[in-house]
């Protein structure tokens, strides 16, 4: 790779960390009270200036003797939060489950624009493939050139 190469595509990685590292996210935020109202996934608000998002994920089991079938019932909340400036409960990106009284709770904690929104799932893959790709094209763009030099030795 020429010097010049070399030169934009650090550029360009600089660029892309400082735009990605110095905004504030948007984050969907539903299931919880925010000032006092409820907001339900239905029709979720998109808060801006978070410092990170987080979905939660309770499945409990019902056991209720008062039910006609005398069937369990599986309970199932989602909740979407934007974390401010000032949270203390944030921990790095990636799902954390923890075992409650007949089911489990799931904190999935992420780092990028509306990545705990409900239609995320298909752009968390897009953004997936996109890295691979970058990653690919830059290790064979390093190969390529430790190949080259050694062809100089």
């Amino acid at each position: 790779m020429s010097p010049y190469e070399t030169c934009i595509l650090k550029s360009f990685i600089i660029v892309a960390f400082y735009v990605c590292a110095s905004s504030a996210l948007n984050c969907s935020q539903c299931n919880n009270r925010f000032g006092g109202v409820p907001n339900t996934c239905v029709s979720p608000k998109n808060m801006t200036g978070c410092i990170g998002c987080l979905k939660t994920l309770t499945k409990v089991k019902l056991r209720d003797s008062g039910y006609m079938d005398g069937w369990e019932k599986l309970s199932v909340v989602v909740s979407r939060v934007c974390m401010r400036p000032g949270s203390t409960f944030i921990k790095p990106a990636g799902c954390y489950r923890q075992q409650n009284n007949g089911g489990y709770t799931e904190r999935c904690f992420c780092f990028t624009d509306n990545c705990n929104s409900k239609a995320n799932t298909l752009a968390t893959g897009r953004t997936l493939v996109s890295w691979i790709a970058l990653l690919t094209i830059l290790s064979s763009l390093t190969f390529g050139h430790w190949q080259s030099l050694l062809h100089t030795l």
